[in-house]
């Protein structure tokens, strides 16, 4: 593979951009039993805190008009914190059914250092009361915290406890806006390269941060580089140091390769690069939903797509370079139990299984009848840990009812390529549900559970969720850059449903023959046909019922086809 070139951005601009993507697209998953998914670069936790007599956020893009204020606010311990900031807060959060809301809250602080958002329900309701702008009331029941507002109190949220705070937490609207604003640097950034050629002697990118178009692919653990000899002890805001170096990654750091070219990060690659082979490169990665360019050059090498893709130059993506973005361990300590997991043999032997949930209700597809205002919250994940072939099963919730369907749903696919399901790898909670255990008993298959909080040890089923979400959420930034008219985030299901097609179709770059796992699950050679792969949320043409019985539509022809709306 050939080198990968590096941006002539200034170092503080890298740093900050980078530095955001990845903790915008941070997730905890150790929390609870499922995962929280984000398919958004904005969309943030915001706690409910009855205690807390001011609204605070740590952001100051959440604000307008922030000003210095005297203002002293006191936390647990009596800790006091000065000189905070005051100004009007602006937040955006969905209702139950899917509706947007913005709030402005005057007198909110804005706290760098608290590193969190607090919501205060007191607060908010004397300002809207004030103003004559409806009623905000908070109920709490149990588990479940509700929030009503409007004239009527007609619109509901209800939000659930975090089982890791124990605090009610939500998320804001989903938005794109942090991406549009990565972009936009990216540009006025580049524009500038001339002011800035001293600077390129300096390092131009934060080490902390892995900002690749491509991720390991065997859904193992990635092994993490070791800590470098002469280096002090880095606080949880320190740069970690670069990530190793493989032939489907790239460092950034640029004291390793002082001679090397920097690379041009555009905004719309497709419409401005010329037409060579790394336009046709960056064209099939796109279609194959912005997978690892280490497969796209397998499927060269293989013949499934041009030979010359397989040594051309690979260009960048921008979209990967933030929706992919995260970070890697530093370093790590030495495993206790050397033991290693038995190696399945053979398809349907173990399949692993986990899920994951998505603060965004998702739209449910429909081709007829009325629209249904359900929604998809829940993606059931399952992995065959022979082939590492999977399936994704929506839910509209985290119920036993709802999982055996999406059972017995996986189970009817595997029977097509002949496969029978023997033994299910899951962690607790809703598969540990007696509904569960029981449907496993009357097929006589066995089950094992991950150690209670023990998440790595479903680490198939974990990995193949990240990679999902990742690949998702790309897709989503892409197609919202290009048609932010159309495409929004409650499209994600469609999303995770064409990720998790990319994956089985295209090679799996741990397998020696790089057989996809779509070949290894059924046992027989499948080749990839580029012309059935299309963007995701690219424009399609459907036949209109007139035309499908041979009528002429009104105006000609061609008339109806060829006007733009």
């Amino acid at each position: 593979m050939s080198r990968i070139q590096r941006s002539r951005i200034p170092q503080e601009i890298q740093r900050a951009l980078i530095a955001n993507s990845v903790l915008a697209n941070r997730t905890q998953s150790e929390g609870g039993t499922h995962h929280p998914a984000r398919f958004d670069t904005d969309s943030l936790p915001i706690g409910i805190d009855n205690r807390c007599s001011f609204c605070i956020s740590d952001k100051e893009y959440h604000f307008e008009d922030l000003r210095k204020t005297q203002h002293v606010i006191k936390g647990f311990g009596n800790r006091k914190t000065i000189d905070v900031m005051a100004g009007t807060l602006v937040w955006k959060w969905l209702d139950d059914d899917g509706k947007e809301h913005t709030f402005r809250i005057p007198n909110s602080f804005y706290v760098p250092s608290g590193k969190m958002r607090l919501l205060s329900p007191q607060h908010i309701s004397q300002v809207l009361r004030k103003r004559g702008l409806g009623q905000f009331i908070e109920t709490t029941e149990g588990e479940l915290c509700t929030l009503q507002g409007g004239d009527r109190c007609q619109y509901r949220k209800t939000i659930a406890v975090d089982p890791k705070t124990n605090v009610f937490t939500f998320d804001l609207a989903p938005g794109y806006d942090n991406f549009y604003a990565y972009c936009a640097q990216c540009a006025e950034a580049n524009q500038e390269d001339d002011l800035f050629e001293e600077d390129l002697e300096a390092p131009t990118a934060m080490e902390a941060a892995m900002v690749s178009d491509d991720e390991h692919d065997n859904d193992e653990i990635t092994t993490p580089t070791s800590h470098r000899e002469g280096e002090s002890e880095p606080s949880e805001d320190d740069p970690e140091p670069p990530m190793r170096q493989t032939p489907m990654t790239f460092d950034l750091d640029m004291d390793k390769n002082e001679n090397s070219v920097p690379v041009q990060i555009e905004d719309d690659e497709e419409d401005t690069q010329k037409q060579n082979h790394a336009a046709e490169f960056l064209k099939y990665h796109h279609k194959f939903n912005h997978c690892s360019p280490a497969k796209i050059q397998a499927m060269a090498k293989k013949g499934e797509l041009p030979k010359y893709l397989a040594t051309c130059d690979v260009p960048v993506c921008s979209a990967c370079q933030f929706g992919k973005a995260t970070r890697r361990p530093w370093r790590t300590k030495n495993k206790k139990n050397g033991r290693k997991a038995k190696t399945a043999t053979r398809p349907g032997q173990v399949v692993s299984v986990d899920m994951m949930e998505a603060g965004i209700p998702g739209l449910i597809p429909q081709t007829s009848g009325f629209l249904t205002k359900e929604r998809y919250r829940v993606a059931t994940v399952y992995v065959d840990q022979y082939s590492n072939f999977s399936y994704v099963h929506f839910q509209k919730s985290t119920s036993v009812e709802d999982t055996l369907v999406g059972k017995e749903a996986f189970e009817r696919l595997a029977a097509t390529y002949g496969i029978q399901v023997q033994h299910y790898h899951a962690d607790n909670g809703t598969f540990a549900a007696k509904g569960w255990i029981d449907a496993c008993h009357r097929k006589k298959q066995s089950i094992s559970f991950a150690g209670v909080n023990a998440h790595h040890q479903n680490g198939r089923a974990e990995a193949r969720i990240k990679h999902i979400q990742d690949m998702a959420r790309t897709s989503l930034i892409h197609a919202t850059k290009r048609w932010p008219e159309a495409i929004n985030a409650h499209l994600w299901p469609f999303a995770v449903r064409m990720a998790n097609l990319s994956i089985n179709a295209t090679p799996w770059l741990a397998d020696l023959k790089k057989r996809s796992p779509e070949e290894m699950f059924s046992g027989s050679k499948v080749d990839n046909n580029p012309k059935h792969w299309h963007h995701f949320g690219c424009p399609v043409f459907v036949l209109d019922k007139n035309m499908q019985q041979g009528r002429r539509p009104a105006g000609g022809k061609w008339m109806p086809r060829t006007q733009e709306e």
